[in-house]
C-alpha cells in the first residue's frame, strides 16, 4: 500500500491524550486541506480495519504513535460515506456538504471560522459572521422603516410584526372558537387556548409531588422553589443573604445596601421610594393621579385595588371565597393566615413559641411578646405622654382612657371607622 499512497509532507506529532478525529483535523489544517478532504481520501486507501496502518502510510508516524491516540472514530466508517464517522453517532446525511456541517456544528471538526474584524466574535458560517456584522456592528444593513410612525429596524420581518401590532395592517385575526378572543399571532391564540380552555395542554408534572403546570418554565420554577433542584443560588457580596431569583437579589441590594439604587420621586410631594410600583401605589393612593376604581357589583363599596374588592367581596358577599377547613374541629376561614392561627392557638399545631430571654414567660404571638417585655421589663417601651400633665403610659389605649376621663378630652382613632 505505501507503493501508492502519496505521503503528506506535514504530520505534526500526536499526543496520548488527543483524540484521532482532532489529531487528523491537524493534520489537514497543517497541510492546507479541509479535513473533509483528507477524510475521504483516507476512506479510498483503507483496506478493512487498517485505519492505524494507512495513517502510518500517509504521516511516517509509528504505529506505536498513531495507536496512543484516543481513537474516536468508528470501526467501520468507510462503508458507508454518507454516516457520521464518530461513535455514538448515528447521524445520517444525504449529501456530502450537509454532513460537513454536521461535523462542523456538532462535533467540532473541520472548521473554518470566520472571525469579525471589529470584536472577538468568530462564526462557523459565513451567514452567521454577516449576521453579527448587521445587529452589532451596524455594517451592511439595510434599514426597513415605518411609513406611520418614526420606527425602523434591521429586520423585514420585524417592521411586518410592527405594523401589524402597531397599525392594524395586513393582520390576520386568528380567532378562537370557545370564545370571542383573538389574536394577533398563532402562538397567542395557542397560549390563550391552554390557559383558558385546557385545549391543546402537555402537562408538566412534578416527580415529587401532585403539582403540575401548563409551561415547562413554571414547573422549572416550582422544583426550585419548593423541592430545591437546580437552584443557582445568588449571594449577596456584602452579607449572608441569598435568593433564588436575581431580580430579589438586586432589590435586596437597593433596599439595604443602597447599592445601583433608583430612586422614584413624587412630583407632588417629598414621597420617593426605590420601586416604582410603590410610586404608582403613592400616586394613586395620596394624589388620586392613575386611580382605576374597583367597584363592588353588590354595594356601593369602592376601592383602589383589586385585592381589597376581592377580600370584600369575600368577606362581605361570600363571593369567591375558598374555605379553609380545620382538619381537628368544626371551624373554617376564609384566609389560610387565620387557619393558620387557629392550629397554632387551639390546637398547638406548627406553634413557633416566642420566650422571654429575662423570665420563663413564653407566647405563641410575636407582637404579644412585645407588648410583656414593655409592660414588665420596660425593653422596646415607646412612652405615650399626656400634653396637658406629667401622666405617661405604655399603650396609647391608657393614654386615650386618662384624657377622657382627667381632660374630658375624646381623641378618636382610625380604627373607629371600620372598613366596609
Amino acid at each position: 500500500m505505501s507503493n501508492i499512497i502519496k505521503r503528506l509532507p506535514v504530520h505534526p506529532l500526536s499526543t496520548s491524550e488527543e483524540k484521532m478525529t482532532a489529531w487528523i483535523d491537524t493534520l489537514a489544517k497543517a497541510n492546507l486541506t479541509h479535513f473533509f478532504v483528507l477524510i475521504m481520501y483516507i476512506k479510498k486507501l483503507i483496506r478493512g480495519p487498517n485505519l492505524v496502518n494507512t495513517l502510518n502510510d500517509l504521516t511516517r508516524l509509528s504505529i506505536e504513535q498513531i495507536s496512543k491516540l484516543n481513537n474516536d472514530i468508528n470501526s467501520k466508517f468507510w462503508e458507508n460515506p454518507n454516516q457520521c464517522l464518530f461513535k455514538n453517532c448515528d447521524y445520517k446525511a444525504k449529501q456530502a456538504s450537509i454532513l460537513i456541517k454536521h461535523l462542523a456544528n456538532k462535533h467540532n471538526i473541520g472548521v473554518i471560522w470566520h472571525d469579525c474584524p471589529h470584536c472577538i466574535f468568530k462564526a462557523k458560517e459565513i451567514s452567521n459572521l454577516n449576521r453579527h456584522l448587521v445587529n452589532k456592528h451596524d455594517i451592511g444593513v439595510i434599514w426597513y422603516k415605518c411609513p406611520h410612525c418614526t420606527f425602523k429596524t434591521k429586520g423585514k420581518l420585524s417592521l411586518k410584526h410592527h405594523l401589524a401590532n402597531k397599525h392594524d395592517i395586513g393582520v390576520v385575526w386568528q380567532k378562537c372558537p370557545h370564545c370571542d378572543y383573538k389574536a394577533k399571532q398563532d402562538p397567542i391564540l395557542i397560549k390563550h387556548l391552554a390557559n383558558k380552555h385546557d385545549i391543546g395542554i402537555k402537562w408538566q408534572d412534578c416527580p415529587y409531588c401532585d403539582y403540575k403546570a401548563k409551561v415547562k418554565f413554571s414547573l422549572k420554577k416550582h422544583l426550585a422553589n419548593k423541592h430545591n433542584i437546580g437552584v443557582i443560588w445568588h449571594e449577596c457580596p456584602h452579607c449572608d443573604y441569598k435568593v433564588k431569583h436575581k431580580s430579589n437579589l438586586k432589590q435586596h441590594l437597593a433596599n439595604k445596601h443602597d447599592i445601583d439604587v433608583v430612586w422614584h420621586e413624587c412630583p407632588y410631594c417629598i414621597f420617593k421610594t426605590k420601586e416604582k410600583l410603590y410610586l404608582k401605589k403613592h400616586l394613586a393612593n395620596k394624589h388620586d393621579i392613575g386611580v382605576i376604581w374597583h367597584e363592588c357589583p353588590h354595594c356601593t363599596f369602592k376601592t383602589k385595588e383589586n385585592l381589597y374588592l376581592k377580600k370584600h367581596l369575600a368577606n362581605k358577599h361570600d363571593i369567591g371565597v375558598t374555605w379553609y377547613e380545620c382538619p381537628h374541629c368544626n371551624y373554617k376561614a376564609k384566609e389560610n393566615s387565620s387557619l393558620k392561627k387557629h392550629l397554632a392557638n387551639k390546637h398547638d399545631i406548627s406553634v413557633i413559641w416566642h420566650e422571654c430571654p429575662h423570665c420563663d414567660y413564653k407566647v405563641k404571638q410575636k407582637p404579644n411578646l412585645k407588648k410583656h417585655l414593655a409592660n414588665k421589663h420596660d425593653i422596646g417601651v415607646i412612652w405615650h405622654e399626656c400634653p396637658h400633665c406629667d401622666y405617661k403610659a405604655k399603650q396609647k389605649l391608657s393614654l386615650k382612657r386618662h384624657l377622657a376621663k382627667k381632660h374630658d378630652i375624646t381623641v378618636k382613632s382610625k380604627n373607629d371607622k371600620k372598613y366596609p
